[in-house]
């Protein structure tokens, strides 16, 4: 159900849900913190995931780990 064909990104999600990039991305990676996060903000995060059928860039995450492996 993608709007415009434009690709959206964690911070999409997180304006759309009005919660933290970093919260979004904790629930994405199913991250354990100190910091807890509610479950209907999790479930809310889900749907808008589902809703603009988001999916990370791996270019982004290798360009963030620093890791590319290519040859």
């Amino acid at each position: 159900m993608r709007r415009n064909d434009k690709k959206y990104t964690i911070n999409d999600i997180a304006r759309y849900t009005g919660v933290g990039i970093s919260t979004v991305s904790r629930v994405l990676n199913k991250t354990t913190t100190k910091i807890a996060v509610t479950e209907k903000t999790k479930q809310r995060i889900w749907d808008a995931v589902k809703q603009f059928d988001y999916a990370p860039d791996i270019n982004a995450q290798r360009l963030s780990s620093r890791k590319s492996f290519v040859l």
